[in-house]
């Protein structure tokens, strides 16, 4: 079967390249990005977002398919990221503090505050895990 991931990552990680470029720098004379409205833009994200997301849910349930031994270990980690969101969302306190806009709410203060200790766990378990492997591969040396 064709590897198309070989095809559209090159081609999403140029297109973010572009945007990215385009948000950052600003090209009047060359591309006139002044001229665009920051919405355009967002929009245009979203959908390379979307299709991103589409491909690679594809990609999974492919891969699924053509192997389902592998189904074992993806629910394994859908569940540790069930586990990690959990723990995130209850230790999330809705507190909205002065500093904060007006327009902010007590839903809004605890989506955000979990999915800071979210990265927080996910931060630490991934460098946890990188150390760990390091240490490993020198003992088994």
């Amino acid at each position: 079967m064709l590897n198309l991931s070989k095809f559209i990552v090159p081609i999403f990680s140029a297109l973010g390249v572009i945007l990215t470029l385009m948000t950052i720098l600003d090209f009047d004379d060359a591309i006139c990005v002044s001229c665009w409205p920051v919405d355009y833009v967002l929009y245009f994200t979203y959908l390379l977002f979307g299709l991103g997301l589409l491909v690679a849910l594809f990609g999974a349930v492919v891969g699924i398919l053509s192997k389902p031994s592998s189904l074992k270990g993806s629910l394994i980690g859908i569940a540790a990221m069930l586990v990690v969101f959990i723990i995130s969302y209850v230790m999330a306190d809705g507190e909205i503090l002065k500093d904060y806009p007006e327009t902010t709410t007590e839903t809004s203060s605890k989506w955000s505050g979990a999915g800071l200790y979210m990265f927080y766990i996910l931060f630490v378990g991934a460098g946890g895990s990188i150390v760990v492997t390091s240490i490993m591969g020198l003992i088994k040396k």
